[in-house]
């Protein structure tokens, strides 16, 4: 950066030493305190308004607006600039020899109103103020850098649409979750904002590997085909038949997640892996082998990176095999799956004789792993709660001692869910049918539902999601962003729906929300414009 330190440093010292630059021969007795002091000019962003906008992230468009003071006894006189450079500041080869590049002059007015157009990465800004008659100077680093982020490469939520039998992507993003600047809504944000154009097939699913600082990827499941999209700009990186070593013989994506350093597909009832840790693997492997038929469930690490308990799992990954209607454990680096150990008698739950195949899955509460089963000794639907994460295999894996296994039999419209949500941040999960939405809390001792929305004459439910429902991002608002799409066919619409809620009770709570500053004035919240929502993927 010696180039432009030594432009602004030359212009903080005749700021400073003003007796070389005012017009005289070198006597400045005549000089009265106060007249030395106007002659020194000040920048001052003492209480203004967005005093550290220079140390945020933007996309491309955003406006920044900045309004400093400067205090100097001849204002009239004062030329502005405001400058900016890459960050950190490097030299460039050209030809035999390297330069420095020229940092942008982005305003000349003192009052900043500036859309960001620099490219992706990070800058710095300066504000050079100077007097064009005396040549005196003075500047201010404006913040420690500033980020643009990539075209597309918005940190939000990317909502999984249908239009007209075809896949989009809409953008949104919410004051609920903290983490997010604005309410924002940008419809067919990668057909459109993005020019990509749409999507192959309908909606299936959407995933997201990485996170909005060390970059990553989406993953984009269809109808038709899959995309792995490069979270800068949204890039097509890849298609389905491109992410694998060996091509599988049928497309039939049913879940992902990332974790442990890996990544974990089920694609017709197979495991699929990609170990991130090992150099250059990048691609899925060939099918995990073993005798099994995976279901579409896919469990939070079993490993602790904090103070792990002695002796415990440490699987990477755990399965469900409906072929033998048990739960199975994958080891790291293995080639095949593996087996729990016996069941002991009297544990609350047998993860190795599950009564049925369950017709939900999700993670529950401290990572454990929540099964809707109906049991068909008497026709009733059972909650079963498991413990993969961070456990002895001592053969009783429940989450909850004899809570563990719960009738649900009395919750209203049990019989007929179609979408289940649960997550990591709390004890509740959330289901829905259709036309109605409901919660149920384990931990609390009820035996019925609470219902939260029921649809109105041409709506239907779509999509059922928590904020951030499969990770601990978001701090502190994991778990308590609760949407769910609604489809009006009338209008030819969808709509997402937006509550804050208590992540144990399961019930609509004003709590971060009016903290923060996110106060919402209706409840549920509700954005239009959105096509058919049928998945959503959050980025921190």
């Amino acid at each position: 950066m010696k180039n432009i330190f030594k432009y602004i440093a030359g212009t903080l010292l005749a700021s400073f030493v003003i007796v070389s630059c005012h017009e005289d021969k070198g006597n400045y007795d005549y000089l009265s305190e106060d007249e030395l002091k106007g002659l020194i000019i000040r920048i001052d962003t003492t209480g203004i308004e967005d005093r550290y906008a220079f140390s945020s992230k933007y996309n491309p468009g955003d406006i920044i607006k900045l309004s400093p003071k400067v205090h100097y006894a001849y204002p009239e006189d004062l030329k502005y600039s405001w400058i900016v450079y890459d960050y950190p500041y490097s030299s460039i080869p050209v030809g035999n020899t390297s330069i420095y590049p020229k940092p942008d002059t982005i305003s000349h007015d003192l009052n900043l109103e500036w859309a960001v157009n620099l490219k992706a990465g990070w800058h710095k800004c300066h504000l050079i103020v100077q007097d064009t008659v005396r040549g005196l100077s003075a500047s201010m680093d404006m913040g420690g850098y500033f980020t643009v982020n990539a075209p597309g490469a918005r940190p939000g939520v990317m909502v999984l649409s249908e239009y007209n039998g075809q896949t989009d992507l809409d953008f949104y993003s919410s004051l609920l979750c903290l983490i997010y600047e604005d309410d924002v809504m940008v419809p067919h944000y990668y057909s459109q904002e993005l020019g990509h154009g749409m999507l192959d097939g309908e909606p299936l699913f959407i995933s997201f590997q990485g996170d909005s600082w060390a970059g990553g990827y989406y993953y984009v499941f269809t109808t038709k085909n899959a995309y792995r999209l490069n979270f800068d700009g949204l890039e097509l990186m890849e298609t389905f038949d491109q992410m694998f070593y060996q091509v599988p013989g049928k497309y039939d994506p049913q879940a992902y997640i990332s974790l442990n350093n890996s990544e974990f597909l089920i694609n017709d009832g197979k495991l699929h892996i990609i170990n991130n840790n090992q150099e250059n693997d990048r691609k899925f492997s060939a099918p995990i082998s073993g005798d099994y038929q995976a279901g579409k469930y896919l469990s939070i690490a079993t490993i602790s990176d904090w103070r792990p308990t002695a002796g415990a799992i440490s699987a990477d990954q755990v399965i469900f095999d409906e072929k033998n209607l048990k739960f199975r454990p994958y080891f790291a680096n293995d080639i095949k799956l593996s087996e729990f150990g016996p069941t002991i008698a009297g544990a609350f739950v047998d993860a190795n004789k599950v009564p049925a195949k369950p017709v939900f899955m999700g993670g529950g509460v401290g990572g454990s792993t929540y099964a809707i089963v109906d049991n068909p000794e008497d026709g009733k639907r059972y909650l079963y709660m498991y413990n993969f994460y961070d456990v002895v295999d001592d053969g009783d894996l429940s989450a909850d001692g004899a809570n563990s296994v719960i009738d649900l039999s009395s919750c209203k419209d049990i019989e007929n869910m179609k979408y289940f949500q649960s997550n990591y941040n709390g004890s509740a999960f959330f289901y829905a049918t259709d036309k109605a939405l409901y919660s149920f809390s384990p931990t609390s001792g009820q035996t019925t539902a609470n219902e939260l929305y029921t649809c109105a004459s041409g709506e239907e439910i779509t999509c059922l999601s928590i904020f951030f429902h499969h990770a601990s991002g978001g701090f502190p608002t994991p778990g308590v962003a609760l949407w769910l799409g609604i489809w009006e066919e009338g209008k030819k619409e969808g709509k997402l729906l937006e509550w804050e809620i208590d992540p144990d009770a399961g019930v609509p709570v004003e709590m971060w929300g009016p903290a923060f500053g996110a106060e919402r004035a209706e409840v549920p919240f509700v954005t239009t414009g959105f096509g058919k929502i049928k998945s959503i993927a959050s980025v921190d």
